[in-house]
């Protein structure tokens, strides 16, 4: 894959003036891709993927072409940009932490104890514990890995439960510290799931975890994989337009 490359367009012209806004966008060559597409993210801006033996020279056209649906596109995603700015100067380290796919609050107390191994631990029902010698930066990793825990613990089975009264069988499990996806399914039958989906309401988790188990069934977005999740998820459009700003729900400690 090439290295992103940078370029400038007007979105109202080939040459930026006084009364043009410009935009940024990146070129990525993928040996997947069978098409152009264009794709924006609060956190990426916009990315033109391109196929392995497209001529890149064409690609300021087709974003010109496009520049209307971008400039909306753009637009739409500047309140998220204005979240992120904001979510970045939160704290480092929480003072509590919800779980909200299992309705479950802790509030999260720090024992500094020089000298000694850091931990993180649930005490009772409500606390969870940081203890030992750390640096907040130790302390976030131990928080993130007590998400990983508890998204085996928690998440891990309800997944399986799911697939057996489906009559499915996943091969496979994983839990990773996922930037870009919620979840994933390989050809093996192997499922991957974001540590953060115990973040999530409970309803948009659960929409995540029968869209893997749909591939399953159907591993690519044809309309028959379509079909299959809408007969799981009779509100399918509301949640998915629901999920696509779900990344609002992950605070600063668990998205970096």
């Amino acid at each position: 894959m090439a290295q992103p490359l940078t370029q400038q367009l007007a979105l109202f012209g080939t040459a930026p003036d006084d009364s043009h806004e410009s935009m940024t966008y990146s070129v990525r060559r993928s040996s997947r891709a069978k098409r152009v597409s264009l794709s924006i993210t609060a956190q990426d801006g916009l990315v033109v993927v391109i196929p392995e033996r497209f001529a890149e020279w064409r690609v300021p056209a087709i974003v010109d072409e496009r520049r209307e649906w971008i400039q909306r596109a753009f637009e739409r995603f500047a309140h998220e940009r204005a979240f992120l700015s904001e979510r970045s100067q939160q704290p480092l380290l929480p003072d509590t932490v919800t779980l909200a796919a299992l309705g479950e609050h802790r509030v999260v107390c720090y024992q500094h104890e020089p000298g000694r191994r850091l931990q993180c631990k649930e005490r009772g029902p409500y606390q969870l514990i940081i203890s030992g010698e750390f640096t907040d930066e130790s302390a976030q990793r131990a928080l993130q890995k007590w998400l990983v825990r508890r998204t085996k613990a928690d998440i891990i089975p309800w997944l399986y439960e799911l697939a057996n009264s489906r009559g499915l069988t996943v091969k496979g499990t994983s839990v990773r510290n996922q930037k870009t996806r919620w979840g994933s399914c390989s050809s093996a039958g192997t499922l991957s799931l974001s540590q953060n989906l115990l973040l999530l309401p409970r309803r948009l988790a659960r929409l995540v975890l029968i869209h893997e188990l749909c591939h399953l069934v159907e591993l690519n977005h044809s309309e028959r994989f379509w079909q299959l999740l809408r007969g799981e998820e009779p509100d399918l459009d509301a949640l998915s337009e629901e999920l696509e700003q779900a990344w609002k729900h992950i605070p600063r400690w668990a998205s970096s």
